[in-house]
């Protein structure tokens, strides 16, 4: 029986390690490295939630480059996360890797610290080098109102993004003087597409809201740092509640002025 060459043998055990390696390097940066969830369903597609995973991560990670201090303010997401649901949830069937942030739903909401942010253009630019597309609603500034000599100044009120047919919305909370956070109501103006999203499923919008400051913590979602009231259930039922109405400052101007000048009626 002929003698086996070790130094033969040798070569052949590193060449096919070095193949295998290979193998292994070629399908780490093809599938694994990829941004996105590395979990595909059955016939190797991305499926809806991969999609609305791939989005808010996206965006997550302009937020954070850009120092935006938002926080998840979705109410499918946020009851996801709420005490009754995660005693429920073992028994939920429900996507592996996105149990939280994909909730079947075509858009996601999160809520911005107006008041903390400085309004940065790059990020707008960045969103759209990134593929989003991007709607800025603006209102006037409450704020101002009842300054004569400082009303009819806008400021942003809402941003929507789109991409793979996905929505987020960031509404703006600003401070108000009663030690209180607000955000304004969502209008369409006339040149406004309505088919940009569906305006009917924002969380925040079809009025303007009031809330207490959340106490905020950081933790993470199918992967994804996040931040997230402390006290779920009471933001909740706060948002469900948040309806704001404005003082009509001009209406209360002009009824101190009679009551001080009764002969401005005659």
């Amino acid at each position: 029986m002929p003698r086996v060459n070790r130094t033969a043998v040798l070569l052949l055990l590193i060449l096919s390690s070095s193949v295998f390696l290979l193998f292994q390097l070629y399908y780490y940066r093809k599938y694994v490295s990829k941004p996105g969830p590395h979990i595909l369903s059955r016939t190797g597609h991305l499926t809806a939630s991969d999609l609305q995973w791939q989005t808010v991560k996206r965006f997550l990670g302009l937020a954070q480059r850009y120092g935006l201090p938002l926080f998840l303010a979705d109410t499918a997401a946020l009851t996801l996360l709420s005490q009754d649901a995660l005693r429920q949830r073992d028994r939920l069937v429900r996507e592996p890797h996105c149990s939280f942030l994909c909730t079947g739903r075509p858009v996601t909401s999160f809520a911005l610290y107006a008041n903390l942010w400085k309004y940065d253009p790059g990020f707008l630019l960045a969103t759209e080098q990134k593929g989003f597309e991007l709607l800025e609603l603006r209102g006037d500034d409450p704020r101002l109102a009842s300054l004569e000599t400082l009303s009819g100044e806008e400021i942003p009120l809402h941003l929507l993004l789109r991409l793979n047919g996905y929505i987020i919305q960031v509404v703006f909370l600003y401070e108000r003087s009663g030690n209180y956070l607000w955000h304004g109501a969502l209008r369409l103006k006339a040149n406004v597409d309505r088919s940009f999203a569906p305006f009917k499923l924002l969380d925040y919008g079809r009025h303007a809201g009031a809330y207490d400051r959340p106490e905020l913590v950081l933790t993470v979602l199918d992967g994804l740092d996040v931040r997230v009231p402390r006290n779920v259930s009471r933001f909740l039922s706060e948002q469900r509640h948040a309806r704001f109405l404005e003082c009509r400052y001009r209406d209360a101007r002009n009824f101190l002025q009679v009551r001080k000048h009764p002969g401005l009626l005659l």
